[in-house]
């Protein structure tokens, strides 16, 4: 659908040992060595990232976004912690375009004020984290050149990259042959196909070059370990979902490498309307419905939930900055939902469904 910002993900590995070099010369910040280091505690960073949560938008204020136009919501922008953002850009931009403006410069101001406020292994992490937008940046291009939408469109879904030395470059390839063959490490090598097994491929190797990435951290990157496999069970149950309504037999070979319980019975379903009774009766509890978008959207406000279970388990560590980042990104998909869904005339009921909150 038009508001589902992921996709169903993987396919092909990219096993290549380069991948951990690349994002230290990229960043600066992670270690080139197979030397392992350690996670400090650092409580000023964690008290300074628990105020920055108290000024994210309230679950129940969307109710109120909802039922306001674009001038409105800039407007309760401009009183939030956007409002810089929204009065310096208000000069050049107005409607969508001020608010996209302002939500990308704010999340760019966002991470850098992480950065400046947390030690240096706490940056590390941070920037592994952030790897992600790489992933979504590259399949959201795709997407974009696939569709023929005009370089400026794309740019305003695009986030902060880390991995990516030029995003500008891969908007102007002309075909997903160009764009897949100027991919850095370690998303080389993903082969031409379909946006189903491109979006799947660049997520898994995201996700191969994280898990190695992690071993450096074998004691404290035990919660991100956790976090990156509700994140991947996440996946895996959506991948089979389509599998099961395209009637794909095969589905094996799409599938990541955590293999749960509950993913087992979904391999077993015989039918799309067999998986989604599994699921209503699993600890997700998702009623079926007739698009697979609700499914989507609850198992990420499941993992959002957990994220907010790590953060208690460990209160002065760099999961308190990982998942208020989390949270921040859940922040922005949800105004951008809102926003995109007035541009279209979308009605609010609908929007409300899909909100992360």
């Amino acid at each position: 659908g038009w508001i589902c910002q992921s996709g169903p993900y993987l396919c092909i590995v990219a096993q290549d040992n380069k991948a951990e070099k690349y994002l230290g010369d990229i960043t600066g910040t992670f270690p080139m060595t197979e030397e392992t280091f350690s996670l400090e505690s650092s409580p000023y960073a964690s008290v300074r990232v628990r105020v920055m949560q108290t000024l994210l938008i309230p679950a129940e204020e969307y109710q109120k976004l909802l039922k306001m136009s674009l001038p409105e919501i800039s407007n309760y922008l401009g009183e939030t912690e956007y409002q810089s953002e929204i009065r310096d850009m208000g000069v050049r931009y107005s409607g969508i375009e001020l608010i996209e403006m302002a939500l990308n410069s704010n999340y760019d101001a966002t991470i850098q004020k992480l950065h400046r406020i947390s030690p240096p292994s706490y940056n590390k992490m941070i920037d592994l984290y952030l790897a992600r937008n790489d992933a979504e940046n590259i399949k959201t291009i795709l997407r974009g050149v696939i569709a023929g939408l005009n370089p400026d469109d794309i740019r305003k879904m695009l986030f902060p990259s880390v991995l990516l030395s030029s995003v500008e470059d891969l908007m102007k390839k002309k075909s997903k042959e160009e764009i897949l063959a100027a991919l850095p490490m370690p998303f080389k090598g993903i082969p031409p196909g379909s946006l189903f097994e491109m979006e799947n491929a660049i997520d898994r190797a995201y996700f191969s070059f994280s898990l190695k990435s992690l071993k450096k951290v074998p004691e404290q990157g035990i919660l991100f370990r956790q976090f990156l496999f509700e994140i991947m069970e996440a996946i895996n149950i959506m991948t089979v979902l389509r599998l099961l309504r395209e009637e794909v037999e095969d589905k094996e070979k799409y599938l990541f490498y955590n293999r749960t319980p509950l993913l087992r019975r979904l391999m077993a379903a015989r039918s799309l309307s067999d998986a989604q009774r599994i699921l209503s009766e699993s600890p997700y509890k998702i009623e079926s419905t007739d698009t697979l978008i609700p499914f989507e959207i609850s198992l990420y406000r499941q993992i959002y939930a957990r994220t907010l279970h790590f953060q208690h388990q460990d209160p002065f560590s760099v999961y308190v900055v990982l998942g208020y980042l989390f949270a921040k990104e859940m922040e922005i998909r949800n105004v951008r939902k809102i926003v995109q869904s007035k541009h279209l005339g979308i009605l609010p009921e609908e929007v409300e469904a899909q909100l992360v909150i």
